[in-house]
């Protein structure tokens, strides 16, 4: 099975001068974690992630002022990614190795089409749950414990 085939498609994004409060609104409107940070909302090219945690670590842990605070100055530029034409197994196993639950979907030029995460595999059936489960247990578990099983 392809990414393609269970990703979700238009995923909410925001550009990197949005203000973390409106970020937090974005996330409660759509009742989601996770916010791609695109160039502009004309090319959809991709150039950060931002999750609710980032953004009150920055904006909160730090007494800064969540209105002032921008999506910029709290997302992740290290990003991992997929395609529409990558295989279930090879995300699994990227999301396994990166220690995460959601990655981007991207064409060549890195431009957003979508989203796919540990949610959307099991929703569509789309891997064995043993497959998921041991993904699950990678992704969650403390980074001195997977060096050690490394």
């Amino acid at each position: 099975m392809r990414v393609s085939e269970v990703m979700t498609h238009d995923p909410v994004c925001c550009i990197r001068t949005t203000s973390a409060m409106n970020a937090v609104r974005m996330l409660r409107e759509f009742d989601i974690g996770f916010l791609l940070v695109i160039d502009d909302l004309w090319t959809r090219k991709l150039i950060g992630v931002v999750t609710d945690r980032d953004l009150c670590l920055a904006a909160l842990g730090e007494t800064h002022d969540p209105t002032l605070t921008t999506v910029e100055d709290c997302m992740a530029t290290d990003l991992v990614t997929c395609t529409p034409e990558m295989d279930i197994r090879e995300i699994l196993a990227r999301m396994a190795e990166h220690q995460i639950r959601r990655l981007p979907v991207v064409d060549q030029d890195n431009h957003v089409r979508g989203i796919v995460g540990i949610a959307d595999l099991i929703r569509h059936n789309a891997a064995d749950p043993r497959d998921i489960w041991m993904a699950l247990s990678r992704i969650t578990a403390p980074k001195e414990v997977r060096a050690k099983a490394a």
